[in-house]
């Protein structure tokens, strides 16, 4: 079931953007702005997505992923209303990991960058008109909105698209990509 709310005002390709999303196009004005035309490709989509029609770029954290009960079931399911679906963090093995070990196939090819520029390059080149980030903290709220997506929390999410949650109850939604999250997710991870 796909993930339904109200939509963002759609980041053109002449919106006005940080300087970091720029890559050296500019204007008179000093207004920086992407443009797709020349637009270097430093971020890949990595997806074969004959067949798939959806109509949304949807990208989850890596706090977000972990967070899922079924972390298969729910790509399987978000596949099927979704052109694209994968997960992104600051530590790129980390993310290598969870795919690996959860059997699922992540539509992002993944560079020495951090979330903001992923995403950044993922709204580039996603050719959908709609880009919609789920993740736990209020960290992955601010990127997704400087960076012209919906944002989601993982518990808004997983109740509008009937996901389940791997600790419901638990600290969901918190800042598990900060160093403090990691640093307990680690411990966590230890002592199972």
């Amino acid at each position: 079931m796909p993930i339904t709310g109200v939509s963002v005002p759609n980041v053109a390709s002449n919106s006005m953007i940080d300087k970091r999303f720029a890559h050296g196009i500019s204007s008179p004005d000093g207004i920086y702005a992407l443009s797709a035309e020349y637009m270097p490709t430093v971020m890949g989509l990595d997806a074969d997505t004959t067949g798939r029609t959806g109509e949304v770029t949807l990208v989850f954290s890596l706090g977000a992923a972990r967070a899922l009960a079924d972390p298969p079931d729910v790509f399987v399911d978000a596949r099927k209303w979704s052109r694209y679906v994968g997960i992104v963090a600051n530590e790129i093995d980390a993310v290598e990991t969870f795919t690996r070990d959860h059997g699922v196939t992540n539509d992002y090819e993944l560079r020495s960058w951090d979330k903001w520029g992923t995403l950044g390059d993922i709204y580039a080149e996603a050719d959908t008109p709609r880009h919609v980030f789920i993740g736990t903290s209020t960290s992955d709220r601010r990127i997704a909105t400087h960076v012209g997506y919906e944002y989601r929390s993982i518990r808004e999410a997983a109740e509008r698209a009937d996901w389940d949650l791997d600790k419901p109850n638990d600290s969901v939604g918190s800042d598990t990509d900060g160093i403090v999250g990691r640093l307990r997710q680690a411990v966590i991870e230890r002592l199972r």
